[in-house]
């Protein structure tokens, strides 16, 4: 294949994923209407015109807690990132992942840690074990969920998500510790799943796999006893955060506690959690089994202020985040222009 082709065929595939992505995002949608039925929008406007000033800038504060908390791992990972340059790096990373087909996001998140002098093979290390680390928190927090609700009542679907989400938990967390601790399962791991991806895709070589999953063990050994538990614990305060700010837009937008109780939002959040690992953190399906939970505790007078504080909470936690990233990505490309006299490129969009 000349290099002309193989472009043509990586800007197709980027156009293929981005419109899968948003025929996923419709369906979301669609689920939405099915299950909540016909909405009425006058409410829904109302319910937000209840908004103050000031509770939006408790939701802008709550905001910047999250994303700190959700950058924290990248600091514990990679020895000599620090706090401040990981939140740069994720926030900059994340505009990316919204913008530019992968793996631009992951090049630019590289680009990044050599321009501060940090090894890239130790940065990609690290970015892998924070990818980990994320999807491990976000399959054990339904158990969570479901032991909050459990002095109340027992939820069969909640004990089911629970174990589901523990069982996937669990098999990454001894996939990684087995790893860690034995070069011959690292290397037979990487092996296999090259020969996996190979079937798919002719290009990719098992061995180079294996080598790189070798590499990650190498990467890794000196911070992850350490890094795990502090991410581990960074990352549930995450997901409690963004309930949080769920929580308060259903309280601005006049849904009371008495009509659907914090402890049913938060245990609602942490056992739909896991759906937010479809395209723009599961937006349409997981809003509409949290609408359909929050109509069910409270009826149906707080379905339009339901819809109103998913509105708010969507808009915060997803376009908020774009913004802040890029706001670090044009803080850090003016840092290296400083050093270097120019400004380094970014990613493609084709």
């Amino acid at each position: 294949m000349t290099e002309n082709a193989g472009q043509t065929w990586s800007q197709r595939n980027a156009w293929l994923s981005r419109i899968l992505i948003m025929a996923l995002c419709f369906i979301g949608a669609w689920l939405v209407i099915r299950l909540i039925g016909r909405i009425n929008w006058s409410a829904v406007g109302e319910a937000l015109g209840q908004l103050a000033w000031w509770q939006l800038i408790v939701l802008v504060a709550m905001l910047f807690v999250r994303q700190l908390l959700n950058a924290l791992p990248l600091a514990f990972f990679i020895r000599g990132l620090g706090v401040y340059r990981a939140l740069v790096n994720d926030l900059a990373s994340h505009l990316l992942a919204v913008a530019v087909p992968p793996p631009g996001d992951m090049v630019m998140r590289v680009g990044m840690f050599t321009s501060w002098g940090i090894d890239a093979s130790r940065a990609i290390a690290g970015s892998l074990m924070n990818m980990l680390a994320f999807y491990i928190t976000r399959f054990s927090v339904p158990i969570l969920g479901f032991l909050l609700i459990l002095p109340l009542r027992f939820d069969g679907g909640y004990a089911v998500t629970a174990a589901l989400g523990a069982a996937v938990a669990g098999t990454i967390v001894a996939l990684i510790v087995l790893g860690l601790r034995s070069e011959d399962f690292a290397r037979r791991t990487g092996l296999f799943a090259g020969r996996l991806a190979h079937r798919v895709r002719k290009s990719v070589d098992p061995e180079s796999w294996a080598a790189s999953i070798v590499q990650f063990r190498l990467d890794m050994q000196d911070t992850f006893a350490a890094g795990f538990p502090r991410s581990a614990i960074g990352l549930v305060c995450l997901v409690l955060t963004d309930a949080s700010i769920l929580l308060l837009s259903l309280r601005f937008v006049g849904v009371s506690a008495g009509e659907v109780p914090a402890i049913e939002v938060y245990a609602a959040f942490l056992c739909v959690y896991p759906l937010t690992m479809f395209p723009f953190m599961g937006l349409g399906i997981a809003d509409a089994v949290l609408l359909s939970t929050f109509v069910a505790v409270g009826g149906d007078e707080v379905e339009a202020s339901g819809i109103a504080a998913l509105v708010v909470w969507r808009s915060f936690t997803l376009i908020g985040p774009v913004l802040l990233g890029a706001g670090s990505l044009a803080v850090w490309r003016q840092s290296v222009k400083k050093q270097t006299g120019r400004a380094p490129a970014l990613p493609s969009t084709h």
